[in-house]
């Protein structure tokens, strides 16, 4: 028997980052998204598989949390007014916003 260093695989997370920092390499996002147009449609594509998700977390969050006191919002898909996208997901409830606390964000 040989004591050989094991090399166990890359953990997925791994290799999802490191796909993405070739992507900042090259400019391209997901499958071929050059352009500014087709980054954007990406975007809002990515935007409403992830929707159910984000809600999902942040209700959950809410109901054992907050005992179902907050309110989950998402603002959608929009324009920053600087030429980017954004979305945002957040929970927000009674004391956090009467003590003007920032809200959970995603």
């Amino acid at each position: 028997m040989t004591n050989s260093p094991v090399n166990p695989a890359p953990a997925p997370v791994f290799s999802a980052l490191q796909r993405h920092f070739v992507d900042l390499r090259d400019g391209v996002h997901g499958d071929g998204a050059y352009s500014q147009a087709s980054k954007e449609r990406l975007f809002i594509a990515t935007f409403a598989l992830l929707d159910h998700h984000a809600r999902q977390v942040l209700d959950d969050m809410n109901a054992e949390l907050l005992l179902s006191t907050g309110i989950v919002l998402a603002s959608g898909v929009h324009s920053t007014g600087d030429g980017d996208l954004l979305a945002i997901w957040e929970l927000t409830w009674p004391e956090q916003r009467s003590a003007d606390l920032p809200s959970v964000s995603l």
